[in-house]
C-alpha cells in the first residue's frame, strides 16, 4: 500500500497489521477508487471523494453509511481540503477497521453509526445503531459469497434482517441498563426503538466483548470491500486465529425449506461452539419423515455429537435447543452447560445454562413411572421445552422461568399442538460415520431407570421439585 514510502508514522504502523496480500488488495482498491477508470496510476498525493467510495461500495453500504466511513477516513487526511481521502488516511483507516484492536475498531464502529461534527465525538442514538446493524446483516447475506448459501436456507427478508438487528440493539441496550430483565428482551421487537439511548466508544466496546457477531459481521464486511482474496463463505486463517463462515454448509433437506431464514441461522451460529459452525445436516423434518415419535428416535439414532432442535407450533411460533451431546434414552438428566434454549419468535433470544440445575437433556421412551418424550430445562410438568411421546403435544413452562435456563415461554401457548419438527446435526459427516453409540432404542430403559431408583443415588436422577416454588411463584 505504499507504506514503505509514507513518512507517516501511524501509516506505517497500521500497514504492518496487514498481511502481503492485504497491501496488494488495498494498493489495487485505492487505485479503483482514486481512477475508477483504471486510465490514470495515482501518485503519493493522489486523493479520493466520497462520491467515489460511495460509487466503489454500493453494492454493500447504504450511501449513509459509506459517506460517515469517508467523513473518518478523511479525519486521518493530511490534505488541507478535509473532504479529500489521501493514501495514509485509507490506509489507516481499512487496517483499523479490519485487523486493529477493539479500541481502534469502536473508533470507526460510532463514525460509522451517526452523523458528527468534526472534532466532535459521535454518540449515536439507538436508532442510530440499528440502521446501522440492519444494514451490515443485509449487506453479509447479499453478498455475492454468501448468496449460494443464503438461498438453500430460504433467502433473506428485510423483515428478518430487521429482527435480528433489533434483537442485537436490545442486548445492547441490556448491557448499558443490566437492571432490565434479559427475558423480556425477546418481546422488544415489537416496541418502539427507543430514541432517548445513545452509545458511547465504551458502551460499544462493551457490547463487541459479549457479542460474537457484530465484530465478524464488520470484519467479513469490510474484508469483502478491501481485499480481493476474502471470502464470506469460507474458512480462512487471520494470524493463527481460525475466522469460520457466517453460515454453515447445508445437506440432508431433501429440497424443503428450513423453519430456520438465513439471519436465524446465522444468529444461532454466532451461538454454537466453534466445532458445529461449518456443517448442518438436516436428519428429521416431520414434513418428510411424518409425525411419529419412533421415527425421530429412529434419526436422532444418527447424530453423532450436537445437533439443534426446532420446533414450530400450530400458532407459527418457532423455537428450540440445542444439545451438547447426543440424544440417548435414560432416566437421567443429559448433557451440560453448553446447551440452550432458543426463540425466533416475537424477536430473537438465546438462553443460556444457569447453575441452580443440571436439567439440560431428558429423552424417555415407553415408561410407566417417568415421563416420556423430549424435554429440555425445568422440571416434569414444568419443562422449558417439551416435546411429548405421543408425537403432536408439546409444552412450554416458565412461571416465571424455566429454572435450568431462565427462558420464558417459548411457544405461544404453554401446552401447544405441533406443526412441525427438525433435527440438525452439527457434527461433520466424516465425524458421525465414525461415531457408533447404538441405537437409542436398544437398551431396557424401564429396568434400568428402576435399578436407578432402587439403588444408591445417582447424578441427574429426578427430584421431584414444584417448578412454581422453585422459581419463586406461589
Amino acid at each position: 500500500m505504499g507504506a514503505e514510502h509514507s513518512k507517516n508514522p501511524e501509516a506505517i504502523e497500521a500497514a504492518s497489521l496487514l498481511s502481503e496480500q492485504e497491501r496488494h488488495d488495498l494498493t489495487t482498491a485505492f487505485r479503483q477508487l482514486v481512477s475508477p477508470d483504471g486510465k490514470s496510476d495515482p501518485d503519493a498525493h493522489a486523493t479520493f471523494d466520497v462520491i467515489s467510495l460511495q460509487s466503489f461500495s454500493r453494492k454493500v453500504l447504504p450511501e449513509d453509511v459509506s459517506r460517515r466511513f469517508h467523513q473518518a477516513i478523511c479525519e486521518k487526511s493530511s490534505q488541507v481540503d478535509r473532504d479529500l481521502a489521501d493514501r495514509d488516511a485509507f490506509t489507516i483507516s481499512v487496517a483499523h477497521i479490519t485487523k486493529g484492536n477493539l479500541e481502534q475498531k469502536c473508533h470507526y464502529y460510532v463514525r460509522l453509526a451517526a452523523d458528527y461534527r468534526k472534532g466532535v465525538s459521535p454518540t449515536p442514538s439507538a436508532p442510530h445503531l440499528f440502521h446501522l446493524v440492519c444494514s451490515l446483516i443485509t449487506a453479509a447475506l447479499n453478498s455475492r459469497a454468501l448468496n449460494p448459501r443464503v438461498n438453500v436456507w430460504g433467502g433473506s427478508s428485510q423483515d428478518a434482517n430487521a429482527k435480528l438487528a433489533r434483537t442485537m440493539l436490545d442486548e445492547m441496550i441490556f448491557l448499558k441498563h443490566p437492571k432490565e430483565d434479559r427475558r423480556v428482551a425477546v418481546s422488544f421487537y415489537e416496541d418502539p426503538i427507543p430514541d432517548d439511548v445513545v452509545f458511547s466508544c465504551a458502551d460499544l466496546e462493551k457490547w463487541l466483548l459479549e457479542n460474537a457477531l457484530m465484530p465478524r459481521l464488520f470484519d467479513h464486511i469490510f474484508r469483502s470491500l478491501f481485499f480481493a482474496a476474502s471470502d464470506l463463505a469460507e474458512t480462512v486463517t487471520d494470524g493463527g486465529v481460525q475466522q469460520l463462515p457466517l453460515l454453515p454448509e447445508l445437506t440432508g433437506t431433501g429440497g424443503e425449506e428450513s423453519l430456520l431464514d438465513a439471519a436465524a441461522v446465522l444468529y444461532l451460529n454466532s451461538y454454537l461452539p466453534m466445532g458445529c459452525r461449518q456443517h448442518w445436516c438436516q436428519v428429521f423434518d416431520s414434513k418428510q419423515h411424518g409425525q411419529s415419535f419412533a421415527t425421530l428416535l429412529q434419526k436422532l439414532e444418527k447424530v453423532g455429537g450436537q445437533s439443534l432442535l426446532v420446533v414450530r407450533d400450530m400458532e407459527g411460533y418457532v423455537f428450540g435447543g440445542f444439545a451438547s451431546v447426543p440424544w440417548t434414552i435414560s432416566s437421567q438428566y443429559q448433557g451440560d452447560n453448553s446447551c440452550f434454549l432458543f426463540s425466533l419468535s416475537r424477536g430473537m433470544g438465546v438462553f443460556m445454562a444457569g447453575d441452580y440445575n443440571n436439567h439440560y437433556m431428558y429423552l424417555n421412551h415407553e415408561m410407566e413411572t417417568l415421563p416420556n418424550g423430549l424435554a429440555m430445562g425445568g422440571q416434569p410438568g414444568y419443562y422449558g421445552l417439551f416435546l411429548d411421546a405421543d408425537f403432536g403435544k408439546g409444552h412450554s413452562h416458565a412461571e416465571p422461568s424455566c429454572t435450568t435456563y431462565s427462558s420464558p415461554q417459548l411457544s405461544k401457548s404453554k401446552e401447544f399442538d405441533i406443526d412441525r419438527v427438525e433435527v440438525w446435526s452439527l457434527t461433520d459427516a466424516k465425524d458421525r460415520a465414525g461415531t457408533s453409540h447404538g441405537s437409542v432404542l436398544d437398551s431396557n430403559a424401564e429396568v434400568q431407570a428402576m435399578m436407578e431408583m432402587v439403588g444408591k443415588p445417582m447424578s441427574g436422577v429426578y427430584e421431584p421439585v414444584d417448578e412454581k416454588a422453585a422459581s419463586g411463584e406461589h
